[in-house]
């Protein structure tokens, strides 16, 4: 992955006193392949930068998760009340499917 995107970096254009003009061209005749690369990498590297699609029903849904979550957030940053084990175990937890979940308590419990 490393080689790879130096390699994506090296095709970049490099920056002196002409480089915007240099880039703007570059941009329009390599940028959409250069772009397309780097998807690629950061999908399989890092699996993030998928066109995902989402419906409009899908994506209410997730940004009532989103603000579910971020209401979590605030009140474990505000709260007193809960321990530090159990403000840690939510946050272990927190954005993690419900497999994994389980997953981990299991391991807890064992």
């Amino acid at each position: 992955m490393k080689r790879k995107l130096q390699k994506l970096k090296k095709q970049l254009p490099s920056s002196n006193d002409t480089w915007e003009r240099h880039y703007e061209e570059w941009w329009k005749s390599q940028g959409k392949f250069w772009m397309i690369e780097l998807r690629e990498i950061t999908v399989k590297n890092f699996n993030m930068g998928h066109d995902w699609q989402f419906s409009k029903e899908e994506s209410v849904l997730l940004k009532q998760y989103y603000c579910a979550n971020e209401l979590i957030l605030q009140c474990l940053t505000n709260c007193s009340v809960v321990s530090s084990t159990v403000h840690q175990e939510i946050e272990n937890t927190l954005f993690l499917p419900i497999a994994e979940i389980e997953k981990y308590n299991q391991e807890k419990l064992d």
